[in-house]
């Protein structure tokens, strides 16, 4: 996190101060004032000038943000150890329609979604469609606490240490992100809602079509 500061002077007796946070290459106006003797038109001018040249100033921070869309990045692989004893590597199911899940055995949310999931796979599944339900808990007996009496069959896999949790920047709980064959990451979510379902159908008829 850095922080701005941009003053304006003028005639070294009115003045205003433009805080500026950058956060994550985000650009956010954290606080702003000035010297009442301005005139409320000249201070809109002023600050409308500022906040222009600050675009100008963080644009191509802002445009590498916006190139990280979803449909344009490519997963991160990695391998992690599955609830039976084999490690999986996400590269070796290329050509495979992939939906990657994390979630937490203290998440309630995901006590509700992960049968739900175990519908799609067994829908989808011979279609070329897989689930990789990733656990970020530390404690693996917690986690097969919380899955083992769901009878899931798709794979669940442990990220102890939340490493790929980190490649994948999960900000909640549970988080699902949708892969294509070719290995983009098409479309991501953050929590769960019932109405989740029909939309995660909607996105993998579309993806096992392609």
């Amino acid at each position: 996190m850095l922080l701005y500061q941009l003053n304006h002077m003028k005639n070294n007796k009115n003045k205003f101060f433009i805080n500026i946070l950058l956060i994550n290459n985000r650009v956010c106006l954290y606080k702003i004032f000035g010297n009442m003797r301005l005139s409320s038109l000249s201070l809109m001018l002023k600050i409308r000038f500022t906040l222009l040249s600050i675009l100008l100033l963080f644009s191509p921070l802002i445009a590498a943000e916006d190139d990280l869309e979803p449909s344009k990045t490519p997963a991160p692989d990695f391998t992690l150890k599955s609830n039976k004893g084999e490690n999986i590597r996400l590269e070796e199911l290329a050509g495979q329609v992939i939906f990657i899940n994390f979630w937490a055995s203290w998440c309630g949310p995901c006590r509700e979604e992960l049968p739900e999931l175990e519908q799609l796979y067994q829908r989808y599944k011979d279609l070329g469609f897989t689930i990789l339900a990733i656990s970020n808990d530390n404690d693996m007996k917690k986690a097969r606490k919380f899955f083992e009496p769901l009878n899931l069959s798709y794979p669940i896999l442990f990220d102890n240490n939340q490493n790929v949790s980190g490649l994948y920047r999960v900000k909640a709980m549970p988080s699902s992100f949708l892969i294509d064959r070719d290995g983009f990451i098409r479309y991501q979510h953050m929590g769960y809602k019932k109405k989740f379902i029909d939309i995660y159908v909607t996105e993998i008829r579309e993806l096992i079509k392609e």
